[in-house]
């Protein structure tokens, strides 16, 4: 299961993860390694530090690597829109990791209701999410 740490106006993740990591999942989180993120399993908090944009990301112990086995992806925005398109940092991390695992992935978008909107603007390389969850409903799109 890859989660994210929230930053900004992304929803919070702290309790998932905590939950998730007391479960019998694997928990991993992304690490920003030059163009895109690989995903690493973590076992608690003690695990992290500041990466690359300030956000808090795994060591990158090689023995943790997990990227090939992450089933459900979390992914964060700061838009989202009710065709499961999604508005982030600009970078397209996430866009990049989907993209190349899309057969083999369930992707989950967590957002507040006011970061809901009909349509957003799109790019060519954008990737949608398969559940849109927030604090009022579920989007199946």
């Amino acid at each position: 299961m890859g989660v994210y740490y929230p930053v900004g106006s992304e929803v919070r993740t702290q309790k998932i993860l905590a939950i998730a990591m007391k479960s019998s999942r694997v928990v991993a989180l992304p690490r920003a390694e030059g163009d895109d993120i690989r995903f690493y399993r973590i076992s608690s908090n003690t695990d992290l530090i500041r990466g690359k944009f300030g956000i808090k990301e795994p060591r990158g112990s090689p023995s943790a690597y997990v990227s090939e086995s992450i089933d459900l992806l979390l992914v964060p925005g700061v838009l989202f829109d009710i065709q499961g398109y999604r508005i982030g940092y600009g970078y397209g991390y996430y866009d990049r990791f989907i993209a190349n695992r899309r057969r083999s992935i369930a992707v989950i978008g967590l957002a507040y209701e006011l970061q809901l909107l009909e349509k957003i603007p799109r790019s060519e390389g954008d990737q949608k999410v398969d559940i849109l969850v927030t604090e009022k409903r579920t989007i199946h799109v």
